[in-house]
């Protein structure tokens, strides 16, 4: 691949790690205001449009579903309700920086399942990766502690709804498009919240809270729409290092935004992390 390529990529990575996190930093100040439905209700009205959008400029179109195609669709939708609910819960409770942190054992967890569970071939240096790879987030949470906050459970449990996701996502049939499953996923999880609105309180947003979900919708989509188009362009082992790049910006906005200053440990967990990742994907070329 030729260098322009790898450049081209490690920008679109960074770009979509950006977005990403702009989309948990709108998301997060806004549950601070917003109840947890309504605030997935609004960014759905907003989303779908949009997704809808970018179907029909890409003509990414869904013309026949197979049964079994049909049934692990289902099952990803199910995960993807859990992550829009654990994820809000983690972000209202816990620095952004943690959160985005814990999230990168996502790639960890999948590597180990399909190792365990799909029989995939996984080298001794992978496994050690993985081991030092949880080793950091066990620090960042650091169970027993008194810096030990329970809604880090939220997040692990997001990370496990990844994983499963992931996994499901990956023994759909090729022909399947992404953007539509995106566009019903999102649907289904606006449906939801419309139904959970009623019971769990809603208030008339302002302006400015509009303005904020409108980001966080515009910023999942470019992030999901890069994250397609880096696939296409330049080495995978050279681009997928600059993912990491998120955890910067998560830092960056947490400090700026929300006034979080990472401790010892979330910085020791943090380069632990990092460089796993690193390490993985550098044996792995």
């Amino acid at each position: 691949m030729p260098r322009s390529g790898n450049h081209i990529g490690a920008i679109l990575t960074t770009v979509s790690a950006l977005a990403f996190i702009i989309n948990d930093a709108a998301m997060k100040w806004a549950i601070q205001v917003i109840p947890l439905f309504e605030l997935l209700f609004m960014r759905g009205l907003i989303a779908v449009p949009l997704i809808c959008l970018a179907m029909l400029v890409t003509r990414q179109l869904i013309k026949t579903v197979s049964r079994a195609d049909g049934f692990l669709i289902g099952w990803r939708l199910l995960a993807e309700i859990a992550i829009s609910y654990f994820l809000l819960v983690a972000l209202k409770n816990m620095p952004i920086s943690h959160v985005t942190l814990i999230l990168q054992a996502a790639p960890l967890g999948l590597t180990l399942v399909a190792a365990l569970m799909m029989g995939e071939k996984v080298s001794m240096r992978r496994w050690v990766a993985i081991l030092f790879g949880f080793a950091g987030v066990v620090v960042i949470i650091r169970p027993g502690t008194a810096g030990f906050s329970p809604y880090a459970i939220f997040a692990v449990l997001t990370v496990l709804c990844i994983v499963f996701r992931d996994m499901v996502t990956r023994r759909l049939s090729p022909t399947i498009p992404s953007l539509p499953i995106a566009a019903l996923t999102a649907f289904v999880i606006l449906l939801l919240a419309m139904i959970m609105m009623p019971k769990t309180g809603s208030a008339m947003p302002t302006l400015s809270q509009l303005l904020i979900i409108t980001i966080a919708a515009v910023a999942i989509l470019i992030a999901y729409l890069l994250s397609v188009k880096i696939m296409r362009v330049g080495d995978v082992g050279f681009v997928a290092q600059f993912r990491y790049t998120g955890i910067v910006w998560a830092v960056i906005i947490g400090f700026f935004v929300f006034g979080e200053v990472p401790d010892m440990w979330t910085v020791a967990g943090a380069l632990l992390i990092m460089a796993t990742g690193i390490y993985t994907l550098r044996a792995d070329r």
